[in-house]
């Protein structure tokens, strides 16, 4: 009995350091990825840059965004 319960807790163990390890590296991944987004939207020299971006009135940008817009700057997107 005592042999199945050190095997069980060690199992667990082991499972939950795994699972530890995979939302560490998730997270960590997801962060460099919005660091890229906010130096991309960043390097855009007007207010516009996104589609969710807001103008001076408070009103989203939309379709005036330079991301909407083909020909404008290459931007790297994604909704926060």
């Amino acid at each position: 009995m005592t042999r199945k319960l050190t095997l069980f807790l060690v199992c667990a163990f082991e499972i939950g350091l795994i699972l530890f390890v995979a939302a560490w590296t998730v997270t960590a991944s997801e962060q460099r990825v919005r660091q890229i987004i906010n130096e991309s939207i960043a390097s855009y020299p007007g207010k516009c840059a996104c589609p969710y971006s807001l103008m001076s009135n408070g009103r989203k940008c939309g379709k005036r965004s330079a991301y909407s817009k083909t020909g404008e700057m290459n931007l790297i997107l994604a909704q926060a």
